[in-house]
C-alpha cells in the first residue's frame, strides 16, 4: 500500500500554491484595465446619448418651432424610440439658448453623472 501512493503523480501543495499565486496576479493586473475600460465604455454611450438627444432637440425645433420642455418630451412625441437612460443612471437635461440675429441657437445637453 505505502510503495502504490510513492508511485503515484501529481502537483505538490507548492506547484498549486505557486500557480494560485500566478493567476491572482495576473488578475491583479487585468482588473484596473478592466475597470478602465468599462468606464470609458460607459462615458462614451452617455456621449452618444446626449448627441442623440440634442439632433433630436433640433428636428424638434424644426417641426415644432420651439424647444421641447424636457427630454422626456421628445419620447413622448415620437422623436426617440426609448427614453434615452444613462448607463450610470445620470438623468438628462438640456439648455437651448435662443438665435440672435448674428448668432444660431446653441443646444447643451447634459449628464448629471458626466460631463
Amino acid at each position: 500500500m505505502l510503495k502504490l501512493m510513492k508511485d503515484q503523480k501529481g502537483f505538490t501543495f507548492l506547484e498549486m500554491s505557486i500557480v494560485v499565486a500566478i493567476i491572482a496576479i495576473i488578475m491583479l493586473i487585468a482588473m484596473p484595465n478592466y475597470k478602465s475600460t468599462a468606464e470609458k465604455a460607459q462615458a462614451k454611450s452617455c456621449e452618444a446619448n446626449r448627441k442623440l438627444i440634442e439632433a433630436q432637440v433640433v428636428s424638434y425645433m424644426i417641426d415644432k418651432g420651439d424647444a421641447p420642455e424636457i427630454v422626456k418630451d421628445l419620447y413622448t412625441e415620437g422623436y426617440l424610440r426609448d427614453e434615452p437612460a444613462c448607463p450610470i443612471g445620470g438623468a438628462y437635461t438640456f439648455n437651448v439658448e435662443p438665435a440672435t440675429e448674428t448668432t444660431l441657437s446653441k443646444i447643451e445637453v447634459s449628464c448629471s453623472k458626466h460631463q
